[in-house]
């Protein structure tokens, strides 16, 4: 369930989700992302960039966290400024070697592109890594466009 409150040290309101490390609770979640974001009047091509950046960030969580550690959830938070959106993923995989930069896979390619849409959509993506848990930060200007 959404929990949506003022987030300290943020001009704007937050979004606070715990999801099921599976893909269809990540689909569920970018539904929320989504409405919580159109709510705030932002433009259809910063709502989509967020969105995608999202599942494509879930994604790699669920698809990366070990059978062992499926029963903890993925936390996001959604903050949104007068300027900006910041989006955090927190997961329990064992985290990868994040790219600072990564170039488009092969068109025959079947996986890879994750990063570098995240890398491409967002103005800047921070990847934090600790021994029990990780933290996506994905960040990008409201355009108002």
């Amino acid at each position: 369930m959404p929990n949506q409150r003022k987030h300290v040290g943020s001009i704007g309101p937050a979004l606070h989700l715990h999801l099921d490390c599976n893909l269809a609770a990540v689909r569920r979640g970018a539904i929320q992302v989504r409405a919580f974001l159109e709510g705030r009047g932002l433009a259809e091509k910063d709502i989509w960039a967020c969105e995608l950046a999202f599942v494509e960030g879930c994604n790699n969580a669920v698809q990366n966290t070990p059978d062992a550690k499926v029963s903890q959830k993925i936390l996001v938070e959604l903050l949104v400024d007068t300027g900006s959106i910041e989006l955090r993923i927190n997961d329990h995989s064992p985290g990868c070697d994040f790219p600072a930069e990564v170039e488009l896979p092969p068109a025959e390619s079947e996986s890879g592109r994750g990063i570098f849409l995240m890398q491409t959509l967002m103005d800047q993506v921070t990847y934090i890594r600790n021994d029990s848990s990780n933290c996506l930060v994905l960040k990008k200007a409201v355009t108002g466009i």
